[in-house]
């Protein structure tokens, strides 16, 4: 009986032991970084520079993507354009492979698509969605150039939307 005890004793203390390095082998993906918009717990709106500034420490923490400027704003603000490939660099060279190009906050006065590219982007590039990457090349824009606040639309909206990018 005593024996039977100990031996159930020593089962249940040797599985209690290997709990942590069960943990690091099975739970060894690195943590990913907040956004911006994360780490206000979504009180505030990422920023140009907030967004410019997580993106470059992102793809210096992992080098998954790559960072071009796609255009300027009229404020002379670059719009990058991120790359995400099998490759991890550039697009690829395979021709049966289809490329996909993401706007995000095409109108000023819409935010949501801007953070829900930035967190996109922070996934992938920590490793998450990256399956789809042998099939497609997956093309990220960042369309405006990111006030603060919305830009005040005119009558002419449209003549003003034009002058977006120089």
């Amino acid at each position: 009986m005593l024996e039977n005890t100990l031996m159930s004793y020593l089962r249940g203390t040797i599985f209690v032991a290997l709990i942590p390095f069960f943990c690091i082998f099975v739970h060894c993906a690195e943590e990913k970084p907040l956004t911006p918009l994360e780490s206000t717990s979504a009180e505030k709106l990422t920023t140009y520079d907030e967004m410019i500034s997580f993106l470059n420490e992102l793809h210096q923490r992992t080098q998954n993507f790559t960072i071009e400027t796609f255009a300027a704003s009229v404020e002379g603000r670059n719009i990058p354009l991120l790359r995400f490939s099998e490759s991890g660099s550039s697009a690829s060279d395979r021709r049966d492979k289809l490329t996909v190009l993401i706007f995000a906050q095409q109108h000023g006065n819409e935010p949501s698509g801007k953070e829900a590219a930035i967190q996109l982007a922070r996934d992938i590039a920590m490793g998450d969605f990256v399956d789809f990457l042998q099939n497609i090349d997956l093309l990220l824009c960042q369309w405006r150039g990111f006030k603060p606040k919305p830009p005040d639309i005119d009558r002419a909206g449209s003549a003003r939307a034009a002058r977006c990018v120089s």
